[in-house]
């Protein structure tokens, strides 16, 4: 058999070729010589079990030691872990540490925190607490989450170490946050004495609850203490939630809602939830559906209950079946989104029609939503035939009905509808009737729509021409946000400021032909043109306003002999609009 077919055998799990790999690679046969890789294979074939077991074992072992002996950390460690707990070979604490050491002074992290434990306990060592700190600390700083636990039981008890109960909570926390059970358990019983930290049950209960979810005997015992004895209300509604989700305990309902309804008595919110939820999971199972429907919403939520969306959709369909209006409207919604369901528009429509269908009064807000979805999937045509007009009008009764969203959308497919015609896209184009549509869709407050109108006005698209009322309807937009329409608005101010000069010029008023001069000398809202505006400051002047006088000086020194006689010469013959 080739290398590559043994290969290819024991990446499938054949103990045999495993097994065959391991020795190949141990003795370098027909393959590059990887004591590393042979222990690698043989863990696997021991890990099986059967077959090979005993071979590979011995195989381990001596590779192992042989590894260890040439100063490989990990077989240091791992032969020590064989000595001190008698693993294939003679119990002997006294060689463990040896091992542990020679593993732990390469910065082996879990060698680390076994030789700190063989000095705590004096195990194959003399007892020396102040050494097992020196260790514990070098496994903890490495993130060793049992090392931190350990650290800070020295400095909680002052073992090897002065006693420091806040650096022990320092070194609990770090430990606890990793998830190590004990050291929850012991950040619990610091909170709820108050050593090294602020006093605070509920935090301890907290932490408590983490350990004793993880089965720590510890943690369980002082929760149950801090219920019973104290009658601590955290403490009931912990041990309510473990018994009703079997976390660390044998699963027990009636024993979750004696908790429960302990904690709920001294007024706890989410005991009385709990509660709720059993109450309603009962009358579900008794098949109400409302209950049912309730119990759907939970499991989607995760309310009471560990969150799971396949049995939502079931407690869903069950209600829906006896016509509950707001289970049916969810199924809808499920199989249109494609939610915890295969998506399906078909099967959508089918509950959303069946929703909308229902007349009693608390269907009426399911209805505006089965009408709203209905509008939305003939916007995209999904699982009907695309059709803008049908979901205007879709649109429209969920918006009659209140369906905030769907007049918002009512009038996104008013503007779409308005753009549809404004460029003929699948429709004859027509700007009269596109502005029709954006008038409906800027009267339910869509602020492009307000823009475009705005732009229809100022150029006479589809409607007359009025600066004015497009004026209004870019001033309408920027109230509601539209981030384009404050330019167009100072535009048109300019350009209405300057007709209202240029008007008010024309009419002989000092005043305005001056501020009109202004502009056309500064290009203001007007092409910039210093021949106009000298025209206008000496209209000014003659009419006796004082500043033009100063803004003639500055003016002539900028034209040409010939553009000052012909300005001169239309001030002269100019005279006044009526």
């Amino acid at each position: 058999m080739d290398i590559l077919t043994i290969k290819n055998l024991a990446e499938q799990g054949n103990r045999e070729a495993q097994y065959k790999l391991g020795v190949m690679y141990a003795n370098g046969d027909g393959i590059d010589k990887n004591e590393s890789i042979a222990i690698e294979w043989f863990q696997k074939v021991v890990a099986q079990g059967l077959g090979y077991h005993k071979t590979a074992k011995k195989q381990l072992e001596y590779l192992n030691k042989k590894a260890a002996e040439q100063g490989d950390a990990e077989a240091q460690y791992k032969l020590g872990v064989r000595y001190a707990n008698g693993q294939g070979v003679i119990k002997n604490e006294i060689t463990a540490v040896e091992w542990y050491t020679k593993a732990a002074e390469q910065g082996h992290i879990k060698a680390q925190n076994n030789l700190g434990v063989m000095y705590n306990n004096g195990q194959g060592v003399a007892k020396n607490d102040a050494i097992a700190v020196e260790w514990y600390q070098k496994a903890a700083e490495q993130g060793h989450a049992g090392a931190q636990n350990n650290l800070g039981v020295m400095y909680n008890n002052g073992q090897g170490v002065a006693k420091n109960d806040a650096i022990a909570v320092e070194w609990f926390q770090k430990s606890a946050d990793q998830g190590d059970s004990t050291a929850q358990s012991n950040l619990g019983i610091m909170y709820a004495n108050g050593e090294g930290v602020a006093k605070n049950e509920s935090t301890a209960v907290e932490w408590y609850q983490k350990a004793a979810e993880q089965g720590d005997s510890t943690a369980q015992n002082n929760l149950y203490k801090l219920a019973t004895e104290q009658e601590f209300v955290e403490a009931q509604y912990s041990l309510g939630l473990m018994y009703a989700n079997g976390q660390g305990v044998v699963k027990n309902e009636r024993t979750a809602v004696e908790w429960y309804q302990k904690a709920a008595e001294q007024g706890h919110l989410e005991a009385k939830k709990q509660l709720e939820y059993l109450k309603i999971k009962k009358s579900a199972e008794q098949g109400h559906a409302e209950a049912q429907y309730k119990l759907g919403v939970r499991y989607t939520n995760g309310q009471g209950v560990i969150k799971n969306e396949s049995t939502a959709v079931e407690w869903y369909q069950k209600s829906a079946e006896q016509g509950h209006a707001e289970a049916q409207y969810k199924l809808g919604v499920m199989y249109y989104n494609g939610q915890y369901v295969v998506k399906n528009e078909h099967t959508a429509m089918e509950w959303y029609q069946k929703a909308a269908e229902k007349g009693h009064t608390k269907a009426k807000e399911q209805v505006s939503d089965a009408q709203f979805r209905l509008g939305n999937m003939y916007i995209n045509g999904e699982g009907v035939v695309k059709n803008e007009h049908a979901a205007v009008q879709y649109f429209q009764k969920a918006a009659d009905q209140g369906h905030v969203v769907a007049k918002k959308q009512l009038a996104d497919i008013q503007f779409r509808l308005g753009n549809m015609y404004a460029n003929g896209e699948d429709v004859i184009k027509n700007e009269r009737i596109a502005v029709q549509w954006y008038q409906k869709s800027a009267e339910q407050g869509n602020a492009e729509a307000m823009f475009t109108l705005g732009v229809s006005y100022e150029l006479g698209q589809g409607v007359s021409k009025n600066m004015q009322t497009a004026y209004f309807w870019f001033l309408r937009a920027d109230q509601y946000g539209h981030q384009s329409a404050e330019e167009q608005i100072i535009r048109i101010e300019k350009r209405l400021e300057y007709l209202k000069i240029k008007k008010s010029a024309e009419q002989g008023h000092a005043e305005a032909q001056y501020k009109l001069g202004v502009r056309y000398a500064n290009g203001q809202g007007v092409v910039k043109n210093e021949q106009t505006a000298y025209f206008w400051f000496i209209l000014a002047s003659a009419n006796g306003y004082e500043d033009a006088k100063q803004a003639i000086e500055i003016a002539e020194k900028r034209l040409t002999p010939k553009q000052k006689q012909a300005a001169q010469n239309d001030a002269t013959n100019w005279r006044p609009k009526q």
